[in-house]
């Protein structure tokens, strides 16, 4: 793509620190802390393609260079009060630099073996996606149209407007002047505002996901492992307008005449300058999809195994909006 630029360096800065205490070989607990930092830079992109295009209109996605950080904290806990039961919790919170709202991701799982044969599982958690750079620093504005042809005035309003110059006998010799259509032009740029945005109230997209499962060896050569889930999506976001300003300019009697007449006002369009702004906006969707898994081992002999693996899922979305807005 040419509008924008996609193309940037990009930098990753990343530390963690993570701990373990043992206490009685029963419980772990491992508290963690985690530092990044990103760089994105498309300033040499943007100018090498303005100097190729010989255009200084284009833009780069990023509009120079860019930095976002976050530092997170975490806990996780692992206890065993028997050989056959286990429990885990753990709970990780992100603080962005550039977004006030984030929710903290956590996972609970709880497992119990039967015997020595079988085992069954639950696993509850919530995660979040990242802070998408697009959606946070994105800074360009797009140039589609540039004093394009968009139309002509209808020929309803200029037959009208002819009449009406005709009725005049001080403007009637100028309507043979005229041309015979009169052609609407456009400037339409699109504005897309990230990083102008500081601490924006925007949520990231969250999956909630309950998990149900069951290991089992039913025979010495053959082991099945069956998981049913169910996850909960929400917080999605799309690109949407966020504001639209049209300002049009009118031919002149001097612009229809070539001058023949005086700079005298038309109600005819000569020029819509078009500024429309983006900006990537929670929407109200929610997803929910169901499913189940299962994989099958068997081994025909000691040499020769055999996996079979099976997953049906449905999905269903609430609160959607269609293109046509329906």
């Amino acid at each position: 793509m040419i509008r924008p630029v996609i193309e940037y360096d990009m930098s990753n800065l990343m530390a963690n620190v993570e701990y373990d205490f043992v206490i009685k070989d029963k419980l772990s607990i491992r508290p963690g802390f985690n530092y990044q930092k990103c760089a994105y830079d498309d300033s040499e992109y943007e100018k090498e393609a303005r100097l190729k295009k010989n255009d200084p209109g284009i833009n780069g996605l990023f509009h120079g260079k860019k930095e976002s950080s976050l530092m997170a904290g975490s806990l996780k806990l692992d206890y065993s009060p028997t050989e056959a039961l286990r429990f885990i919790a753990a709970v990780r919170a992100d603080k962005y630099e550039y977004i006030d709202n984030t929710k903290p991701a956590y996972q609970l799982v709880g497992s119990y073996k039967i015997n020595e044969n079988h085992m069954v599982r639950v696993n509850y958690s919530q995660a979040n996606r990242g802070a998408f750079v697009g959606n946070i620093h994105a800074n360009f504005k797009n140039q589609i149209l540039i004093n394009e042809i968009v139309g002509v005035v209808p020929e309803a309003d200029y037959a009208m407007f002819k009449a009406y110059l005709g009725m005049d006998t001080a403007t009637a010799p100028l309507v043979p002047l005229l041309p015979t259509v009169v052609p609407v032009r456009a400037n339409y740029n699109q504005y897309y505002i990230g990083s102008n945005i500081n601490k924006k109230d925007y949520e990231l997209t969250t999956l909630n996901t309950l998990e149900l499962g069951y290991r089992g060896k039913l025979a010495q050569n053959m082991q099945i492992d069956v998981e049913a889930f169910q996850t909960m999506a929400k917080d999605f976001d799309a690109l949407v307008p966020t504001g639209k300003n049209v300002d049009t300019t009118f031919y002149t009697m001097a612009d229809l005449t070539g001058g023949l007449a005086p700079a005298i006002p038309t109600p005819l369009p000569k020029l819509m300058q078009i500024e429309d702004t983006l900006n990537f906006e929670n929407i109200k969707i929610k997803g929910t999809q169901t499913g189940v898994s299962a994989t099958i081992d068997y081994a025909a002999t000691k040499k020769l195994t055999f996996r079979f693996f099976g997953t049906w899922q449905q999905t269903r979305l609430k609160d959607h909006v269609t293109i046509e807005g329906e």
